[in-house]
This record gives C-alpha cells, sequence and structure tokens, in this order.
C-alpha cells in the first residue's frame, strides 16, 4: 500500500521543513506574486543554488513531486529546480543555455534528459516529477503542463 505525503504548498506562510521542502538558498513567502490563493514562495538564487526540495525518502519508492514554478528572471547556471533531496538530486532541472527544463540528476555537474521544455519569464509552468527508486536503474520522468521531457 502506498504512503502518501502531502503539503499544502505555502499557502499558510509557515517554513517549516518538516510541513513543505527543504530549502537550499534564501527565499521568503510572497503575497504579491501569488497563482492562486494568499501566498507563494519565491526562492532568490545565488549563483543558481536556491531551489525547494522534496524531503530525503527511503530509496525503494516512487515519488512523485509537483510545484508551480514562475520565472521573475532566466537563470543564468543550470540549476535544479525540483528535486527529490536524496543522492544525485533526481529531479526537474534548468539548463540555462537552452533556456529549457529538463529531467536530470547531479553527480559533478548536472545530467540532463535528451529533450527538454522550453520556459520564459513570467509564466506560471506545472512541473511534475516522477522518481522510480525501485527501478534498475532509477528512472526520471519530468512533465511541464502535462507535456513530457525526454
Amino acid at each position: 500500500m502506498p504512503t502518501l505525503v502531502l503539503a499544502c504548498g505555502a499557502e499558510c506562510g509557515q517554513s517549516s521543513v518538516a510541513l513543505h521542502f527543504g530549502l537550499t538558498g534564501t527565499g521568503a513567502f510572497s503575497t504579491t506574486t501569488v497563482r492562486t490563493g494568499a501566498r507563494s514562495f519565491r526562492v532568490n538564487p545565488t549563483l543558481g543554488d536556491a531551489y525547494w526540495t522534496s524531503l530525503t525518502f527511503p530509496s525503494a519508492n516512487v515519488w512523485i513531486l509537483r510545484a508551480y514554478v514562475r520565472f521573475t528572471t532566466l537563470p543564468n547556471v543550470t540549476c535544479d529546480v525540483l528535486s527529490s533531496d536524496h543522492t544525485g538530486d533526481p529531479g526537474a532541472y534548468f539548463n540555462a543555455t537552452d533556456s529549457k527544463l529538463y529531467a536530470g540528476y547531479f553527480t559533478t555537474s548536472a545530467q540532463l534528459g535528451a529533450t527538454g521544455i522550453a520556459v520564459t519569464t513570467g509564466v506560471w509552468y506545472r512541473v511534475d516529477v516522477q522518481v522510480n527508486a525501485s527501478a534498475n536503474p532509477w528512472t526520471i520522468d519530468v512533465q511541464v503542463d502535462g507535456v513530457a521531457a525526454g
């Protein structure tokens, strides 16, 4: 039987890791730029190192993560956008070379899938990440607004 873990998605205004996600870099709640509801959470990257990441999960599971992402400016380095806080950080990555989101993971640098989805500033994107850690090798599937990244 699967275990379901839910998070309210920043609407509550609480930054506790136990409620939501772990944060790398700096960030703050915003009441001016929201998708729905009263709040969103804005990460302010320094050298591309600011993102929300899921809590650490056991390695024999399938994880599904969803976040709505809006870029005010596009990152100038390739960086993690939404991932599992697990070995290799499997998840969705932004590639600064072509301004696309990819399925990927991190070793000594970001390892990206074959096909990305183009993104731009000022648009809300639904980013879905599915990581199957029970497969060997693991599989990482990323969708942006329902369109699969290779």
